[in-house]
């Protein structure tokens, strides 16, 4: 297996999400509870991130078809954004990584969705924490 694929982490908040597909940056389940635990959203958000996760394992990158979940952000190299909309409009951005014919999604970031603006800076994390795991 890819030594970069070793380094990355498995969902584990809201509860470890089974998955040979989607995988986190190792700071990513800590930065979603912290995000999460205390908004009174949990029971809601969890309906709707695992929901989003089965999709993204399913489609893979045909999950942008699913305009009102996924998008592709312009301008960022491969960088997508889950979207979670509701009582918070929670963002979660990340890209696909293919090596040894093996595919997988990496979650780099997540965020609170406020104004516009809040996505540039974010996207400036993913970029680095992409650049950290496969130097790309």
């Amino acid at each position: 297996m890819d030594e970069k694929i070793v380094n990355l982490h498995k969902i584990l908040y809201p509860e470890e999400y089974a998955t040979v597909y989607v995988f986190t940056y190792p700071t990513f389940n800590k930065e979603l509870r912290d995000l999460i635990e205390n908004s009174g959203y949990i029971k809601e958000f969890k309906t709707k991130y695992h929901k989003s996760l089965r999709f993204l394992e399913q489609l893979k990158k045909s999950c942008i078809m699913q305009p009102k979940l996924f998008e592709q952000l312009v301008n960022t190299d491969g960088i997508y954004s889950i979207i979670l909309h509701g009582q918070k409009n929670i963002r979660i951005l990340f890209s696909f990584y293919e090596s040894d014919k093996k595919e997988i999604a990496v979650l780099y970031n997540c965020f609170e969705e406020k104004r516009t603006k809040d996505y540039e800076s974010e996207i400036r994390l993913a970029k680095v924490r992409r650049k950290e795991l496969f130097g790309i």
